[in-house]
């Protein structure tokens, strides 16, 4: 998960700040294999869900936000049911990027 967080934030920190990155770009990132061995091309697709945990309880701290079509989304409602985009929140810059985990994961 620290991975998970992580590429979330440093993404993000490498985008203009009203830029917002695909939860499919923090799944890629994380799953990308280190050279010289050869991963499964779909491997990135089963971290999607705990890309969309993490980014919630993100977004639940105010350090993300999550929006579908531009809409903002209640990070403690549910993510699913189509695309989502991941921007920083209002309190983006608060605190470390290694929180403790959300009470569901430990």
């Amino acid at each position: 998960m620290a991975r998970i967080d992580a590429s979330l934030f440093e993404l993000l920190r490498a985008r203009a700040a009203t830029s917002t990155i695909c939860p499919s770009e923090v799944a890629r990132s994380v799953a990308r294999a280190p050279a010289g061995s050869n991963p499964s091309a779909l491997a990135w697709r089963t971290l999607m869900p705990l890309v969309r945990e993490r980014s919630a309880f993100w977004a639940g701290l105010g350090r993300l936000r999550i929006t579908r079509a531009g809409e903002p989304l209640d990070p403690a409602g549910d993510l699913g049911g189509g695309p989502i985009r991941i921007g920083r929140g209002p309190a983006f810059d608060e605190g470390p990027d290694n929180a403790a985990l959300p009470p569901s994961a430990t």
